[in-house]
């Protein structure tokens, strides 16, 4: 089995690849923050440590009975 010889470079060697500065410096542009609007003003609730998972499940809905637990039942 004979191997292919390996062709040489003809002619004079090329210039060698360069960065340019100016595009690996260059960042991608933040996205600016999300801008919040409310429909009505947010409200101050002031509760005890205890209470509060309570009031957060009655202010989002769920009932203090719902867990995933017993919703796979």
């Amino acid at each position: 089995m004979s191997y292919p010889m390996r062709s040489q470079l003809q002619g004079p060697r090329p210039a060698p690849l360069m960065i340019n500065k100016q595009c690996s410096t260059k960042k991608n542009n933040p996205q600016p923050d999300p801008i919040i609007v409310y429909l009505r003003s947010p409200e101050i609730i002031q509760v005890k440590p205890e209470e509060f998972m309570d009031i957060v499940q009655r202010l989002t809905g769920k009932q203090a009975g719902d867990t995933i637990g017993s919703s796979l039942s």
